[in-house]
Parts: structure tokens; sequence; C-alpha cells
């Protein structure tokens, strides 16, 4: 047994070769790992206080992570370090003093690594239009000039992070994952935004006697996507290297007079499709040596077009209700469409109203079918809605465009672990096509699914569920109904809420586990608070956020 003491926290003894952040999993304590333990976000790095020897070698992932972020040779990682005899640590990121946060929080994440595109934009020399205008019209031409831009950036598929003062931030990637698609969205949303100025311009010349220049940066790069602030008002944003190097991409533009920066990464994946004008290496302040850069001055519309709309269109070949106003829609599933069990797409439906004009409506559906089917199942149910009416009423054939298929509720690489499914309703569907795809592709298993509704007929795949726990190959289906209680249900099965009681009751040894949650908004905040009053560490609690939606 080696001993390890956490500076000022605890004392633990365990077994020797398991890693730091294994060690502080297993015994409950909070340890930070954004990128899920895999040397690539330094989240989970900590300080060595005593006895560096008593740790394993450095491996070649945790060094070239220390050598790109600069760490002192005291500093490793908790997903990579190892214990080989007593050894005394403090941990940098996180540690017991966050577990009264993690519980007042309703956070829609705790933390994760992300590749995304952002984009800076600031006013020109705002502050001397300040001086000289009433505080009415600075706030209106504001308010107006974020309208304009704020709309451009959601309809090329980015997300408005923040502003601050006369600036913008903005991000794209949080639906996508392909980087030329993402760095063509930011590219190509800067230079609407340029057009759009000159509309604006026209208004502000007119009414205020004023034209206002705009510099916009964009750069391509690994950051964290949390929330962050008070628990009573925190806000989605980025944290890392990467946010910083976008904003001073977009101070370089002033200096280099132009209007439209992009970093090296970002003209990597995009220069078969963009025009540039000057190009030139600059130092950036804060950051060491110097840096390429590249004006933008047009964009492949085209490419662009096709990214906008992109996905595939797919046919519908059957709907079939499942359970009472529950409904099955199944595609062909085009040869080009490929996705991760567990993700999600909007299906974007025509629709024409009592006066002849058609529109287009979208809404995100989970993926129910697994990877290796030949066709695309979605579950819905039939809220009466006029676009459920409009998808329930399709004929065989009809056409849909179906977008690029994105989101987080994936399963975990981690085998030792015990992988745990907490749904309720139609929220199992993303579950079916993780734990199918399991089936057909994993050798060993470790699954269990409790899923509750309030009667038989909300029990989504219940009788596909019954069946895959039957063959007995390391999975467990354990449904609960909290209402109408049919005379046949088995004396196995559950009664009642999933709740603390019913988590404690059933899920022994929690730290073994990680947790996928899935449901309505409050069943998802109820239990993961619930996990976290039982001590359940942040990065063990995954459940899916629609961002811009």
């Amino acid at each position: 047994m080696s001993r390890i003491e956490y500076d000022k926290v605890k004392v633990l003894e365990d077994n020797e070769h398991l890693t730091v952040l294994e060690t502080s999993l297993a015994h409950g304590i909070s340890h930070m790992h954004a990128c899920g333990g895999n040397a690539r976000c330094s989240t989970c790095r900590f300080l060595v206080i005593e006895h560096p020897e008593n740790l394993s070698p450095i491996t070649e992932a945790e060094r070239k992570l220390i050598q790109e972020r600069g760490f002192e040779d005291n500093i490793r990682l908790g997903c990579q370090a190892k214990i080989l005899s007593d050894v005394k640590i403090r941990l940098l990121v996180n540690d017991n003093a966050d577990f009264e946060d993690v519980r007042l929080r309703k956070s829609t994440t705790t933390g994760r690594e992300d590749n995304l595109a952002i984009l800076f934009s600031d006013i020109r020399n705002f502050t001397n239009f300040s001086e000289k205008h009433l505080p009415y019209d600075i706030i209106h031409i504001l308010n107006r000039y974020f309208e304009k831009m704020g709309q451009i950036v959601l309809d090329n598929g980015g997300y408005l992070d923040k502003y601050i003062g006369d600036g913008l931030m903005a991000n794209f990637g949080l639906k996508q994952s392909d980087p030329l698609s993402i760095c063509l969205r930011a590219v190509d949303a800067a230079l609407k935004m340029k057009d759009a100025l000159k509309e604006i311009n026209l208004y502000a010349k007119q009414q205020l006697d004023h034209e206002f220049k705009i510099g916009i940066g964009i750069h391509y790069g690994d950051v964290i996507v949390g929330e962050l602030g008070h628990h009573s008002n925190a806000a989605f944003t980025l944290i890392g290297d990467a946010v910083n190097q976008a904003s001073r991409v977009e101070s370089m533009t002033k200096k280099a007079g132009v209007e439209i920066l992009i970093s090296e990464a970002v003209y990597k994946h995009t220069k078969n499709h963009i025009k540039v004008g000057k190009h030139f290496k600059a130092p950036l302040k804060g950051k060491t040596g110097e840096f390429h850069l590249y004006e933008v001055l047009g964009i492949d519309h085209e490419i662009v077009t096709k990214f906008l709309n992109s996905g595939n269109e797919i046919s519908l070949k059957e709907i079939r209700e499942v359970s009472k106003e529950t409904f099955a829609l199944v595609f062909d599933k085009p040869s080009t469409f490929h996705f991760k069990p567990g993700q999600f797409v909007d299906l974007t439906l025509k629709l024409t109203n009592s006066e002849g004009t058609t529109s287009e409506e979208s809404r995100s559906f989970s993926i129910s079918s697994a990877p290796e089917e030949n066709e695309l199942r979605f579950i819905t149910r039939n809220t009466k809605s006029n676009f459920k009416k409009d998808l329930l009423s399709l004929t065989m054939g009809s056409k849909l465009h179906i977008s690029e298929p994105t989101g987080y509720l994936l399963l975990r690489p981690e085998p030792m672990r015990k992988h745990v499914f907490l749904a309720s309703g139609i929220g199992v569907t993303p579950f079916y096509s993780i734990i199918r795809h399991e089936f057909d592709t994993a050798t060993e298993k470790n699954l269990v699914l409790y899923a509750s509704g309030q009667n038989l007929d909300s029990l989504v795949y219940h009788k596909e569920f019954i069946d895959l726990d039957s063959q007995d190959t390391g999975f467990t289906y354990c449904p609960t109904l909290t209402r109408e209680i049919p005379e046949e249900w088995n004396e196995n099965y559950e009664r009642g809420h999933i709740d603390s009681d019913f988590i404690s009751r059933k899920i022994k040894n929690l730290h073994e586990c990680i947790f996928y949650i899935a449901g309505s908004e409050q069943f998802v905040s109820s239990v993961k608070e619930s996990l976290s009053l039982m001590g359940v560490v942040p990065a063990r609690i995954i459940n899916e956020v629609f961002y811009g939606y």
C-alpha cells in the first residue's frame, strides 16, 4: 500500500500503480479532468510537494503537453502519473473545496475540451464616439449593431459568447465537427459582418453624423468549454490560450490597416476556398515569437452554401407507432452520412401555411439507430404542434434535410468503469443507439440502464431492452414506472421515480461509475443534483447540451 497525501485535504492509502487521478476518483475527491483523462487538457495537473521520485516516469503524451504549456518540473498530470510509493501533492484545478459550488450549481456542463473557431470583433475608436453623443444614442446604435451582427453569427451556426463593451466574441463548432466547416462558417460570418456594417453606417451617418469601422480576428484551436461565474448567474463561455490568441489577432487589424485577419490555423483549413490580401508575420501581445496572419478579402460562396446547408437529404421509408402517441420515423441512410452513437441532428421540414407561403422549420432529434444499421431512425412524441402534425403526416418517399451530426452524449472510453444510463421517457432514445452499438462491436460490456416512465406506453424500446438484457452479455435493464402500474408488471421491476433514494438503493460503489443522463430538463437537473449531493464528481456526470436551440 502507498500513502498519498493531498496537501491540507486528505491522506489516503491505496494500492500502488494507480494513477493519481484514479486514486482521487476512487475516494470521492473532486479531481477535474475535462478531456476524460487522455493527457490533452491539463486540468488534472497537480503540484508535487514531496517525493517526486515516487511517481512513475513522465509518459510521452504527458511530456508533450508539459512542453506545450510550459509547466515547471514539479507539475505532473493526474491521468498519467502513477503512484509507486508515498507522495505528497496539491491539486491545482479542483479539490474538495469545490463541493459546495457543485451542490449549488445546476450547470449544463462541467467543462470539456473542444476545437472551435473563435471570432472577436471590435468597433474602432468607439470611445471618441461615446464622448460626443447622448447615452440613449450610444445604447440605441450599439443594440442595432449587435442585433445585426449577432444574427449573422447565429445564421452561420455560431454561438454568441459575450459582449465586451463595443466588442463581440463568438465561437463556431459547438454544432459541427469538421474543421473546414467550422472555419469557413467563421470566415463567412466575418465577411457578412463587414458587409452589414455598410447598412449600419448609412443609418449612423444619417442619424448621428458618424460612420463606424470594425476589426475582426479569427483563430481556431483547443479550448475548454464550460460555465463560469457565481452559481446564480453563471455564463457559458470558453477559456484557454486559443481565446487569447483570437483576441490578439483582432487587435492587430488596426495596426495592419485591415478589417479581417485570420490566424495560420484558420488559413490552413480554408486556404483553398478564400481570397487573401496581405500576409505577414507579427508578434502578438503576450505571446512568444511571431505569427503568420492573413487578411481575408473574399470566400468561395458555393462551398460556404454547401456547408451552411450541410448534411444530406434523406428519404422517408416508414412511420410506425411504437407506443401510444409515440412514433418511429425511419429513413434511408445516405452512404455519405456518418455519426457516433448518442449524437443528434437537426431535421428541416418545409411547411406551407393556409396562404400558400412556404417556410422551413428545424427541430433537433437524437438518432436512435446504431451506426451499423442501414437506416436512420428517430423517435418522437406527437405533441400536437404544427411541426409534429406536418412531420407525422408525411408520405413515404418524402424528402427532409438532415444536418451534420453533433452532440457530446458519447460513451467514455473507460472499459474498467461501469457505465450507468439514467433516462426518463423518450430520453432513452440516444441510449438505445449507444447500447445497440456496444452489442454489435464490443466484446466486453459493463452497462446498466435505469429508465423511468409514467406508464408502460412511455417506456420506449422496452421490449428491445428486455431482449438485450436476456442475452447475458454485460447489459442490465431496470425499468421503473411512476404512475400506472399494470397487473403484469414484473415483480422484479421497480416502481417510483429515479431519485436519490432509488440511486442509493440500486447503485453501489458510485465512484466506480460514469453516469449519463437524458430526459426532460427537470429530470436531468434533479438527477444531477442528487448525484452531486451523493459525492459523484462532476466529470463523471454526462448529459447533452443543446446550444443555440
